[in-house]
């Protein structure tokens, strides 16, 4: 179930979660944005504001580049056997630099913290 919104504050009505899954926060009518040919895009965060997280795990290996709809800033999630770590840490700290890096094993998680004073986004291209 969604938080309801009141005001500038929410109200957890109920929640249950399968083992593994992630939780979120939307507001409004949640709807899955499309990349091109209408397919789901991998990663859509939505906005996050200061301080404010995005995780998302990468089922399978390939290179999966990203923007912020708000600012210039772009990267790409590199998801490969080779990688080192199945979680990694992206910190954004600037809103015109480029993401940092990001490199993660198929099954694995990147978590962006977003440590600016703007909102963000991590949006599939």
């Amino acid at each position: 179930m969604v938080p309801k919104v009141v005001s500038s504050w929410f109200t957890v009505l109920a929640l249950s979660l399968a083992v593994a899954t992630a939780p979120s926060c939307t507001s409004g009518t949640p709807t899955a944005p499309s990349g091109a040919g209408g397919s789901p895009k991998e990663l859509n965060s939505g906005d996050f504001g200061p301080g404010a997280t995005f995780q998302h795990r990468f089922a399978a290996a390939g290179a999966y580049p990203y923007h912020c709809i708000h600012h210039s800033m772009r990267g790409t999630v590199q998801v490969m056997d080779a990688a080192t770590d199945t979680l990694v840490n992206v910190s954004i700290v600037s809103s015109s630099a480029p993401f940092p890096a990001a490199s993660v094993k198929p099954g694995g998680r990147v978590v962006w913290t977003n440590n600016t004073v703007d909102v963000h986004t991590v949006t599939s291209d």
